[in-house]
């Protein structure tokens, strides 16, 4: 898992998911998206073992592309992104 989700996070595509969203640049965010996740934070918790199931894995991978949904229009190059990436 830990070299796949690297491989996706040397993608071009993956650029606007690989970090935490920058709360200065859209501060109303955490308005709208209550657990907020990227591809960093994925393979940090990967590294720590911080995953007893895939299932929770998938569950917080699946939250980036939620989280995509739930703040941007959902015809935006950003949800389709996230979608093909999730």
């Amino acid at each position: 898992l830990i070299s796949g989700l690297e491989a996706i996070s040397r993608d071009s595509a993956s650029a606007p998911f690989r970090k935490a969203v920058d709360l200065s640049v859209f501060p109303d965010y955490l308005e709208t998206v209550s657990y907020p996740m990227d591809l960093q934070l994925l393979l940090k918790r990967l590294k720590n073992n911080y995953y007893r199931r895939i299932e929770a894995f998938e569950w917080d991978a699946q939250l980036i592309h939620a989280n995509a949904f739930a703040y941007n229009l959902p015809d935006s190059e950003i949800v389709q992104t996230s979608d093909v990436l999730v």
